[in-house]
C-alpha cells in the first residue's frame, strides 16, 4: 500500500528526489575517477538524496580528488573516508595527522561528514596507542575546523578469534575517550557475513547492538557504516535485508553505505540499482505526510505534545511512546487518525531526560516513527525554611508529588517518616545537630538540616 501510494504522487508530480534529514540512505564509492558520469547519473535518479562515503586510497594526494568528488557532490552528500583500515597500521601517528590536515585543506568545502577512524578496533590496525592517538588526534583536527565527525567500529562478535580485547565493545569501551563518546556526530557499524564465518544476525539481535551503542554514545547518530558481499547470488537479498531494517533505538538513521555500489548499481540500468533504490522508495512512501516535526514543550510540571498533518492516508492511529529508563520504548497514550491538529499531555514525567515518538500505524497494520525529541525535566523544588531550625519547619513548593518525607540523623538512622505531604513538621524533640531531610519522588532528593 506504501508503494502504490508514493508512486502514484512521484508518477503525478515527476519524480523528485527526496532529502531525509533522518534517515541516511548510504552507499560507498571506493572508485570515483573511472565513471564519474555514471554515478552521478545513478545518484540523480533515486528517490532520495543518497550520501556517498568517498574512500580516500592510501599514497594518493588529497588534489588527486577534487574534480570527481565535486561533481559527485552535486547529487549526494559526502562521507570523505581519511583512510582504510587496511593501511591504518602502514603509517605513523604523525603521518596519519598530517593527512588528515591535507584533506581537510583540500577538501574540506566538499565533504559532509569526515570518518576519522574506519573500523577503528580491527585486529589488523597495528598498536593500540597508536591507533587510539591517530582516532583521537583525527577527531580534534576535524572538530576544530567545526566539521562533521564520524567513526566506524567493527562488530566482530563471531570473527574476532584470539583477539578478545579488539570485540566491538571492549575495545571502545577501553579506548575511546569520554570526549568522542559523548560529542561524537555519527558512529556507524562495518560488519561483513562472508568475514564473520556467514553469521547472519537477526533484526532483533542489531536492535540489542545498537541500543547498546546509544547507551555509550547517547548523543551520536547511530547506522550501519558497510556493509557487502561477493556471492552475486546473494547480493539482492543482502541489500534488502540490510536497507530495509526497522531498527527503533533513538538516533538510528540508517546507513547501510553497500560497499560495492559502483560495481553493482552502475550504470543505473543495472538491476540492483533498481534493488537498492526501491528500499529508498519504500522508506519515503508515507501515508502520513507531516506539517511539521513532532515537538512539544515543558508546561509547569507537565509536558505538552504537539503534531499536524496535511494528509492521512490509510491512517489507523497515532501511538504516543516515551523511552522507559530500561531503554524500552512504552506507549503512553493512543490517539486515532482523522484530527490532523494534535495535542497530548504527559502529566508525569520522568525526572532528567524525557524522550519521546510517534508510532504512526496504518490501517493494514504497517507503521513509522516520526522523529525523537528530548526534554530535561526537573521536578519542582520543594524548600523548608527556617535552616537552622528549632522547633518546627515549614514546607513549601508542589508537594502533590511527593509520596514520603524522612529524616535522618548522620549516623543513618530514620528519626521522622512521614508517608504524606505536610505543611509543617514538629521537630522540638530532635537532638541539636545535622540531619538530613529526604523526599521520595520519582527519585530521591536529599537537602540537609541543622537543628540547634
Amino acid at each position: 500500500m506504501r508503494f502504490f501510494i508514493f508512486f502514484f504522487l512521484i508518477s503525478a508530480i515527476g519524480r523528485a528526489q527526496v532529502t531525509d534529514s533522518s534517515w541516511i540512505f548510504g552507499v560507498t564509492i571506493d572508485d570515483p575517477w573511472t565513471n564519474t558520469a555514471g554515478i552521478v547519473d545513478a545518484f540523480d535518479s533515486h528517490c532520495q538524496k543518497p550520501t556517498s562515503r568517498i574512500v580516500f586510497d592510501e599514497n594518493v594526494a588529497a588534489t588527486e580528488y577534487v574534480d570527481a568528488v565535486t561533481q559527485i557532490a552535486t547529487k549526494a552528500f559526502i562521507l570523505g573516508e581519511i583512510l582504510d583500515s587496511y593501511y591504518v597500521d602502514s603509517v605513523t601517528v604523525q603521518a596519519y595527522l598530517d593527512r588528515t590536515t591535507n584533506y581537510l585543506d583540500t577538501l574540506g568545502d566538499v565533504v559532509d561528514i569526515w570518518e576519522i577512524g574506519n573500523e577503528i578496533n580491527g585486529d589488523w590496525l597495528g598498536n593500540t596507542s597508536d591507533v587510539v592517538q591517530k582516532m583521537t588526534g583525527a577527531f580534534g583536527r576535524v572538530r576544530s575546523r567545526g566539521k562533521k565527525t564520524e567513526l566506524t567500529l567493527y562488530y566482530n562478535a563471531a570473527c574476532y578469534y584470539d583477539h578478545p580485547e579488539n570485540e566491538m565493545f571492549t575495545w571502545v569501551n577501553a579506548n575511546v575517550p569520554d570526549s568522542m563518546k559523548q560529542g561524537l556526530d555519527y558512529v556507524l557499524v562495518s560488519y561483513y557475513e562472508d568475514d564473520c564465518e556467514g553469521v547472519v544476525l537477526t533484526e532483533a539481535e542489531w536492535q540489542d547492538v545498537f541500543d547498546s551503542l546509544h547507551v555509550i554514545f547517547p548523543n551520536s547518530k547511530l547506522g550501519i557504516g558497510e556493509c557487502g558481499t561477493t556471492d552475486t547470488n546473494k547480493k539482492a537479498d543482502y541489500i534488502n535485508r540490510y536497507y530495509r531494517m526497522n531498527i527503533t533505538t533513538p538516533n538510528y538513521i540508517g546507513g547501510y553505505f553497500w560497499w560495492y555500489y559502483a560495481t553493482d548499481c552502475v550504470p543505473k540500468t543495472n538491476a540492483l540499482w533498481t534493488t537498492i533504490d526501491a528500499t529508498a522508495c519504500d522508506h519515503l512512501a508515507l501515508p502520513v505526510e507531516y506539517t511539521q516535526p513532532f515537538y512539544g514543550r515543558i508546561n509547569g510540571q507537565e509536558i505538552d505534545l504537539y503534531w499536524t498533518t496535511s494528509a492521512e492516508i490509510n491512517a489507523d492511529y497515532f501511538g504516543v511512546e516515551r523511552l522507559a529508563p530500561n531503554g524500552h520504548w512504552r506507549e503512553m497514550q493512543k490517539v486515532n487518525a482523522g484530527l490532523q491538529e494534535y495535542h497530548v499531555v504527559d502529566p508525569k514525567p520522568l525526572n532528567g531526560i524525557n524522550t519521546y515518538r510517534l508510532r504512526q500505524v496504518d490501517l493494514d497494520g504497517n507503521y513509522t516513527y516520526s522523529n525523537t525529541i528530548d526534554f530535561r525535566f526537573e521536578p519542582a523544588s520543594i524548600r523548608f525554611w527556617p535552616n537552622p531550625a528549632q522547633d518546627v519547619i515549614e514546607f513549601d513548593g508542589d508537594l502533590r508529588q511527593i509520596r514520603r518525607i524522612q529524616i535522618k540523623n548522620v549516623f543513618g538512622q530514620t528519626v521522622i517518616d512521614i508517608q504524606h505531604p505536610i505543611k509543617t513538621l514538629n521537630i522540638s524533640h530532635l537532638q541539636p545537630g545535622l540531619y538530613l531531610v529526604i523526599f521520595q519522588q520519582d527519585q530521591l532528593v536529599a537537602k540537609p538540616l541543622l537543628i540547634h
